[in-house]
């Protein structure tokens, strides 16, 4: 994420049980966590859990205690763990496995799993490895020597023995080794103790929580640098700055552009949709200059929406149809950097040749509609 000036995180839990968290960078809400009290994201906890089918598809279901059991795709480059040198599956219904969630449940559908470990921290991704140790440094970090400079402390505080796979933070950039190395240790010490924990408690079992919904979220905003949390003890505080009116806005179908356009966000079974009006907007004279200007107001404005509202998966976007090459190639760079200042991992694919264009955002957990 592109750092910003100034960046306030408001925390608020209503009457009604459900905990908020809005992200505020430069005066404008930008992110919004919400959390209902009996649902909370199971996300990234670690459980023992027993096979209960494994089905031709190459779908695993894990039961872990609770109300759905978890699916794992074994096609899936993380769990080769699971099979031997030929390519056979080295579990069978009845054996205890060590999962972590990564999707909540959402529906019909249960929860996503891995048997991958991996533990985030704040400046620190750490996952477990079964053949060699490897680091990553976010491609966010752009300066060469910072780069080489943070993998450097990496691989002076791993242990000797044992692989790991480690990311390095975007938020790791300039930050000393003493003020690195604690959450690095601590990350690994998480990996090694849930690989030797579970093995003697009885499956299904917790073996490791990730936290609240607050102590989540701050671990993945929180900027010693330029950041400021903000509680809102008496329930008020999100009316008095305009919070409660623009997380209504958050969820319209809706949005108008400064220009006089608008966007109209819909959710189909597949997939969202956002369409690109130009609404009143004439411009200047240049019918073609006129439609690139709406659509990189309208770019930027997704960019927002997308965070905004979390919406996850396969995004479909119908901007205003533009007939020149160099047009287009403006509009998607524009929208590609655009998409950068997004903390979840989101990809533009391209235009078609219909003139739509894709996008795809990790989802890691509901939308604001369905969350609020």
């Amino acid at each position: 994420m592109k750092k910003t000036e100034k960046r306030e995180i408001y925390i608020n839990r209503d009457k009604n049980g459900t905990t908020r968290i809005a992200v505020v960078e430069d005066g404008e809400l930008r992110e919004i966590i919400a959390e209902r009290e009996g649902v909370e994201s199971v996300v990234n906890n670690v459980y023992a859990g027993i096979v209960k089918t494994i089905l031709p598809n190459g779908t695993m279901f894990v039961d872990i205690g609770r109300k759905k059991n978890v699916f794992i795709h074994l096609s899936d480059k993380r769990e080769s763990g699971l099979f031997d040198k030929k390519g056979k599956c080295t579990v069978k219904s009845g054996d205890t496995v060590l999962v972590r969630i990564i999707r909540d449940s959402a529906g019909e559908k249960g929860m996503l799993g891995t048997t991958e470990l991996a533990f985030a921290g704040v400046y620190f991704v750490v996952s477990n490895s079964k053949n060699e140790t490897l680091i990553g440094v976010s491609k966010k970090i752009e300066d060469h020597s910072e780069r080489k400079r943070l993998s450097k402390i990496v691989k002076r505080n791993l242990p000797e023995n044992g692989c790991f796979d480690v990311v390095v933070r975007t938020k790791c950039e300039s930050y000393t080794e003493e003020e690195l190395v604690a959450d690095l240790s601590e990350l690994i010490s998480l990996c090694l103790t849930a690989e030797s924990k579970w093995r003697f408690i009885k499956a299904p079992a917790l073996v490791y929580d990730d936290g609240s919904v607050v102590e989540r979220a701050i671990r993945g905003l929180y900027r010693e640098s330029s950041d400021q949390i903000i509680y809102d003890e008496d329930g008020k505080l999100f009316q008095k700055l305009g919070l409660e009116q623009k997380i209504k806005e958050a969820v319209n179908k809706k949005v108008r552009l400064k220009s006089g356009g608008f966007l109209i966000i819909e959710k189909t079974e597949a997939c969202f949709v956002i369409d690109v009006n130009s609404g009143k907007f004439a411009g200047v004279k240049d019918h073609g200059q006129s439609v690139l200007k709406t659509n990189l107001e309208a770019a930027e404005e997704i960019a927002v929406q997308l965070r905004l509202r979390n919406l996850s998966g396969i995004i479909i976007v119908d901007f205003i149809d533009m007939k020149s090459e160099t047009d287009k190639t403006i509009l998607l760079d524009f929208l590609d950097d655009k998409l950068k200042n997004d903390r979840i991992p989101v990809t533009l694919v391209g235009m078609t040749e219909l003139g739509l264009v894709q996008i795809t955002r990790k989802k890691t957990r509901e939308s604001i509609e369905n969350s609020l």
